[in-house]
């Protein structure tokens, strides 16, 4: 399987699993996106190569990291912290529903969860946002030559 076929695979995948969310227009800045997208949204980083297998051949095994990043905006006051605890519990839902879409849809060859980096916060000039990054590993095949 090719990286293209890979990605294409897990962005259909992420579209169809996170309907009410938006795609983030800058994954790598998540600050540099508007409230819009970071109120409820997901993004893709693509990450570090690591060559699996002899230089050499035609045909290389390759792992890249992938991060997916989900937003939410915090509805919190200086009250209470329910509303805020409802917003973490939502990204961590949602990422659980991200890891059985994947398992279901793609085979463990070809993408493997490595874990997360905890939720954390975002701020813009008018709301506070929190958001939980996500690390996979893809595995595809790659001309050489």
């Amino acid at each position: 399987m090719t990286f293209d076929a890979v990605y294409d695979s897990v962005l259909s995948i992420l579209a169809v699993t996170l309907p009410d969310r938006s795609r983030l227009v800058k994954p790598y800045r998540i600050e540099d996106n508007n409230g819009h997208f970071l109120k409820s949204g997901y993004g893709v980083e693509i990450g570090a190569m690591i060559i699996s297998d002899a230089f050499a051949r035609e045909i290389r095994q390759i792992q890249r990291s992938i991060n997916i990043s989900l937003t939410e905006r915090v509805h919190s006051s200086d009250q209470t912290t329910t509303a805020r605890e409802t917003d973490e519990k939502l990204l961590i839902s949602d990422q659980a529903s991200i890891i059985i879409a994947l398992k279901n849809s793609v085979p463990a060859d070809f993408v493997q969860l490595v874990g997360d980096e905890g939720i954390e916060e975002v701020f813009d000039e008018r709301d506070d946002y929190i958001r939980l990054r996500t690390n996979f590993i893809i595995n595809y095949n790659q001309q050489v030559r």
